[in-house]
């Protein structure tokens, strides 16, 4: 007996601590400290990259499965309260290339841009600074066009609601402005206009070049752009 526990100390047990449901957690209820223990167990290294390992790191997070007691708490199992949440969460489909190329990641930071199919082209920025939180592959099969879903976070419900409208009647595009300080100057909407350069910036008010307080453009304006006046 005593060479057996010689054998054990030796050999040693597990040497790190892993969270643990300390009993019956239901789907939604945010965690509370007295919610979770925990127990010491050897994990294969691609499950210990989705465990915790400190009880105070969950406290406000919500459960997304439901736990019963002992159950290894992993990082798909919570989702972060709401109470550090500061934003509100839509999920929309963009083609890749619209998307910075495919390659917008976690964390980065985007202006949405809504180019709208009718009307008089108007093209504007709809929300600015928003978090990318997860960037999916592209679905690069047949007939997709390689369309990725993105799930972002936006300011305010009028954001949501400018981004809905938008990706079911314009044309969308994301510039990604990670680390870039907002101009507050720059402008935010751009309509063409034939009778100006069309390499030429919108205002800052977000009218066209040429247009009047009400956004229409000078009736002499109007006339010397006919387009059915041949170029001189």
């Amino acid at each position: 007996m005593a060479v057996f526990a010689a054998y054990l100390d030796a050999a040693g047990g597990p040497d790190r601590a892993w969270v643990v449901a300390s009993g019956e957690i239901a789907v939604g209820e945010p965690l509370e400290l007295s919610d979770l223990a925990v127990a010491a167990v050897d994990l294969p290294p691609e499950l210990a990259g989705r465990a915790f390992d400190d009880p105070e790191a969950l406290v406000g997070a919500v459960a997304l499965a439901p736990l019963s007691r002992y159950d290894l708490v992993l990082a798909s199992h919570v989702a972060e309260g709401r109470g550090a949440v500061d934003h509100e969460e839509l999920s929309f489909a963009i083609d890749a290339s619209r998307a910075v190329g495919g390659t917008l990641r976690r964390g980065d930071r985007v202006d949405v841009v809504a180019a709208y199919r009718d009307g008089d082209g108007l093209a504007e920025v709809i929300a600015t600074d928003v978090e990318v939180l997860d960037a999916g592959e592209a679905d690069t099969t047949i007939g997709t066009a390689g369309d990725l879903t993105l799930t972002v976070g936006v300011a305010d419900r009028a954001a949501v609601l400018a981004v809905a409208h938008a990706v079911s009647n314009a044309e969308l595009l994301l510039v990604r402005t990670t680390g870039r300080e907002p101009d507050e100057a720059a402008p935010t909407r751009f309509r063409p206009d034939l009778d100006e350069d069309p390499a030429g910036a919108a205002g800052q008010d977000g009218t066209a070049p040429g247009a009047g307080e009400d956004g229409a453009a000078d009736e002499d304006d109007a006339e010397a752009s006919d387009p059915g006046e041949p170029a001189g």
